[in-house]
């Protein structure tokens, strides 16, 4: 869109569908960041006019790409890092607010620890009318195994060297929810990872956006994640092969530890017994293998504790 300058410190990469009502608020929370050297990479998936909007903006440090096609967050998100050009490479949605300070306090920390190569942060979630709310806070200093858990990262408050992020091969185009995670996953089996205490961002919360789309096969795409992160190179490949064929519904977790994030995630959901005491199952299972931490059985069994205990109040 502008003319070519000279690398940036920072690329941030946003991907953008139907992103038309909040996506200035987005650009002008990087925009007004106190560190400045960054250039700002948005791929517009969508055909709602947000294109227009972000070329009407007169920075040069905003790149556009509008795709005639809708590619897929993973895709979307992968043509932008293949453009960018600074170290660092900072993620960024369309409808979410970066607060002030947020790049400053990340290259500080990354340049004082060139040993960890993905940083985020702590997260505030905000609605369609701007109200925030606060979140249970992310580990410190999560790493692989904690991650082949549990999403420990925000995506728009993470930051990650590029030559990192080149090395774990970006985002899986087959994987449309959680492609997050899976990625963090990959970067953290060969590098060290780390969040932030402060609040870097405000994740919004709309009616209609990706996560909410997906709610209902949210379960299979955790258990998927997992099963790719437990599982051996084969059991990974043919599970990504069947839902690049015949979609996520199409797949049947088969591993413990898939099994149980599965179940896990559908009693978050639904608080529903059966699948309670499948999660619990499975963990137990996992722990005596040594295959999943002991944090997943006590986390379950204290809700179970405090189900009985309203019960008995009653």
């Amino acid at each position: 869109m502008h003319a070519e300058v000279s690398a940036p410190v920072i690329s941030v990469v946003m991907a953008s569908y139907n992103s038309r009502r909040h996506i200035a608020e987005a650009l002008d929370s990087i925009l007004r960041q106190c560190f400045g050297d960054f250039e700002i990479i948005v791929v517009d998936d969508s055909s709602d006019g947000a294109a227009a909007i972000v070329a009407a903006y007169t920075d040069p440090r905003i790149r556009l790409i509008k795709n005639q096609t809708k590619t897929g967050i993973s895709n979307a998100r992968n043509q932008g890092i293949a453009r960018a050009r600074g170290e660092f490479i900072a993620f960024h949605d369309a409808d979410d607010v970066s607060l002030p300070g947020r790049f400053q306090k990340q290259i500080d920390y990354l340049t004082k620890h060139p040993g960890v190569a993905m940083l985020g942060g702590q997260v505030e979630t905000i609605d369609g009318d701007g109200a925030r709310a606060k979140v249970p806070l992310r580990k410190l200093s999560p790493d692989y195994r904690d991650l082949k858990e549990k999403n420990c990262f925000a995506t728009s408050s993470v930051m990650v060297r590029r030559s990192a992020l080149h090395d774990a091969g970006g985002f899986h185009p087959v994987i449309d929810c959680a492609e997050d995670w899976e990625l963090w996953i990959r970067i953290a089996k060969k590098h060290r990872t780390a969040n932030l205490p402060d609040t870097l961002f405000l994740y919004r919360v709309t009616p209609g956006g990706i996560t909410e789309r997906e709610q209902p096969n949210l379960p299979l795409w955790n258990a998927l994640v997992v099963e790719i992160a437990h599982g051996d190179g084969a059991a990974a490949s043919d599970a990504l092969a069947l839902v690049a064929r015949d979609g996520i519904a199409a797949f049947v977790p088969q591993s413990r530890a898939a099994r149980a994030a599965y179940h896990h995630e559908c009693y978050r959901r639904e608080k529903n017994a059966r699948h309670y005491n499948a999660a619990l199952q499975h963990c137990i299972a996992l722990h005596n293998l040594h295959g999943w931490a002991w944090g997943n059985v006590k986390n379950l069994a204290k809700t179970k504790l405090k189900s009985l205990c309203y019960r008995c109040d009653d």
